[in-house]
């Protein structure tokens, strides 16, 4: 029969495994269960802390001895299938996890720990969702039920349900760092950058450690420099069509027909081009920043000073900007000249050197928690 601590050490491991304190718990629930080996609770927070802290081994030997006492104990089996998960004995883990939906069926942690274990074999994902829905109809109001249906359904690919599952997790816990990333991705995939990068700063401002989050802000960040690389391209490429549209003799080219308005016309065309460049470049400067959230901002430029790909590519558009201006700005310029400078404005963003385009990362290993 379980019990449960509520006394003494247990009691006090307790409030320190809630805490995120599961060196300390995991010492006082040893100390615990040398004198009470039959709480199968303490020996399955045994294993929970032991998990948190790299242990799996030692979190298996705890759901064992907690068997041992007590092998209908639904909660005992499902801290032994998540501990299989962890070792990578995924089939193991599905067989632990049934048993504990088995010995539990009305508990939506038992249904949402079979469809962890579920997601995580070949074949899975169709059984997996079907689990995660059980475990968030028992439970509409657990953030967590409703995060596995998304993320089954993320890893699934139906990005849809997928985003209303995150959505329902975020309106029941705004606070959520996994869900609020995981949007985040969605939104990347569909090519709202600068929407994914609100959902990437919320994620870290909620959860500062996570490194998915801190991935996928790299990953706005290599966007964000394709597009000024691209960017600095097209002005390159537009100064060189400029100055040929400049130098033609007596502009008798085939674009001697083309009709300018008055007040361009009163204008050198090589002023008309400069004031072009930078308007392009502020108006793109200006929408970056605005879009872009604040708390990113800082990070990304540390980005650009510090990692040598970003530094580089922006040395890249420097020189092919500069290379732009010295294409417009002389009164003539021999086509010999003119395309060596392209070149030479070219090669800088050529060689420069990006971060390869990653995978988008999604949080799915969210943990148990201490409580049934």
């Amino acid at each position: 029969m379980t019990t449960s601590p509520q006394t003494g050490l247990a009691q006090r491991a307790l409030v320190l495994a809630e805490t995120g304190r599961h060196k300390q718990a995991a010492a006082l629930f040893a100390r615990h269960l040398a004198g009470d080996p039959t709480d199968t609770m303490s020996w399955s927070l045994l294993a929970h802390c032991r998990r948190e802290l790299g242990d799996p081994e030692g979190a298996l030997d705890a759901t064992d001895q907690g068997l041992r006492h007590d092998p209908t104990d639904a909660y005992v089996w499902r801290m032994r299938a998540l501990t299989l998960q962890t070792l990578e004995r995924h089939q193991d883990a599905v067989d632990a996890a049934a048993e504990a939906v088995r010995l539990a069926p009305g508990g939506w942690a038992t249904h949402n720990t079979y469809a962890r274990t579920l997601a995580a074999v070949p074949g899975g994902l169709p059984a997996a969702g079907a689990a995660a829905a059980r475990a968030a109809a028992l439970a509409p109001q657990e953030p967590q039920a409703h995060f596995w249906v998304g993320y089954i359904a993320h890893q699934a690919g139906d990005h849809e349900a997928a985003a209303r599952a995150y959505r329902t997790v975020l309106n029941l816990n705004p606070q959520d760092a996994a869900a609020r990333n995981n949007l985040g991705v969605l939104k990347l995939r569909g090519g709202r950058q600068f929407g994914a990068a609100q959902d990437f700063a919320a994620s870290l401002a909620a959860d500062p450690q996570s490194s998915a989050a801190h991935q996928n802000v790299l990953t706005v960040a290599v966007r964000v420099l394709v597009t000024a690389r691209r960017l600095a391209l097209w002005c390159l490429f537009g100064a060189a069509a400029v100055r040929w549209y400049i130098d033609g003799p007596g502009r008798t080219g085939p674009l001697s027909s083309l009709a300018l308005p008055a007040w361009a016309s009163a204008l050198p065309p090589w002023t008309t081009g400069l004031a072009a460049i930078v308007i392009i470049w502020t108006l793109w400067a200006w929408s970056t920043r605005r879009r872009l959230p604040g708390a990113l901002r800082m990070p990304m430029w540390a980005m650009l000073v510090r990692d040598v790909c970003f530094a580089t590519s922006g040395f890249g558009i420097i020189v092919a900007l500069g290379v732009a201006f010295a294409i417009l700005a002389p009164p003539h310029l021999p086509r010999l000249s003119l395309a060596l400078m392209v070149m030479g404005g070219i090669v800088p963003l050529a060689m420069a050197p990006t971060r390869p385009r990653r995978n988008s990362s999604t949080q799915g290993q969210r943990r148990a928690g201490a409580r049934r």
